[in-house]
This record gives C-alpha cells, structure tokens and sequence, in this order.
C-alpha cells in the first residue's frame, strides 16, 4: 500500500471500478452469496425489523447481533447503496456499497467495521484491510461472516448471518 494525497492507503484501484458499471452501482446477483447452493439466497424487497438502509459500516451484522453503531462516523458523503437477501431457514444477508469523500475517510470506515465485528466476537480468517471476517456473535450466537472489499473511496461489504437456531438443525 503506498499512502496518497489525502492520507489514506492507495488499496486496490488498479483497473475498473468492481462496484459500479455504465454509471449504476452493480446489484450482487443473489446466486453469488456465499452458501447459496444450500441457502437459495432470494432479494428481499422491503425492511426486517431493526434494519435501516442508512446503516454506516462500522455497523455489523443484521438486526442486533453486534448491536449498533454507536461511535461518531458519520454517512458515507458520496452514497450507500443497500440490497437485503433472505435464504432458507432464517439466513439473512445484506450487500452495502458505500462511497466516501476521501480515502482516509473510507479507510476509516473500514478501520471501525473491524473495531465492530472483534468487539463482537468475529474474527478476521483472510486478508487486511481488506479481507474475510467469520465467528459466532457474542450476542445472539448468529454465525456471521463478512467480506470487506475497497477500491479507491469506495467501499464494498457483504455479510451473511445464520441464527443459531438454524446451525442446530
């Protein structure tokens, strides 16, 4: 990583923008979420109970698993684009893409979503900043695992939640 102007870390923004194409943000196909072959991800068109399309990244997990976002990031400048999935026994998953002013503000973000998710009792298995995240939730016992992908202010998040209920069947 070699820094930049703005202080952040020029990560991955060698060839085109993975998150967006002809102008529009690329909506991730439910047939490419992790698990789909037993989970038969669906998009979810509507809101679960507790989640919110403005969610910051730092943010992690659906519904209360890692509760909420406290701390005084504020929104993405650019946009957050959020689409919600849901799959076979209770599965949820969420894809947020988010832009922000700067690098720094983006490598920020991504900085606190890690604070988030091992204060939650999720793990990073791959990868930094960048990377793969898996664990069982302190809270509600939920496996959640996380892919985090940059590129550039952009910032891309795919989070997959089991309920522990669901593990035990």
């Amino acid at each position: 990583m070699l820094p930049d102007e703005s202080g952040g870390a020029d990560v991955a923004t060698v060839g085109p923008n993975p998150f967006k194409s002809d102008g529009v943000v690329r909506a991730l196909d439910p047939s490419v979420l992790p698990g789909h072959e037993v989970l038969r991800w669906k998009t979810f068109e509507g809101e679960w109970e507790g989640e919110s399309d403005t969610a910051p990244l730092p943010e992690a997990g659906l519904g209360s698993t890692c509760g909420t976002w406290s701390g005084d990031l504020d929104l993405p400048l650019g946009m957050q684009y959020t689409r919600l999935y849901a799959g076979k026994d209770g599965a949820r998953a969420r894809y947020r893409v988010s832009t922000y002013g700067t690098r720094a503000e983006a490598a920020k973000a991504v900085e606190q979503l890690d604070k988030t998710l091992v204060g939650c009792g999720v793990e990073r298995a791959v990868g930094e900043p960048d990377g793969e995240y898996t664990g069982v939730t302190e809270g509600t016992g939920d496996q959640l695992n996380v892919t985090v992908t940059s590129w550039g202010t952009w910032v891309g998040v795919v989070e997959v939640q089991l309920p522990a209920e669901s593990r035990d069947n």
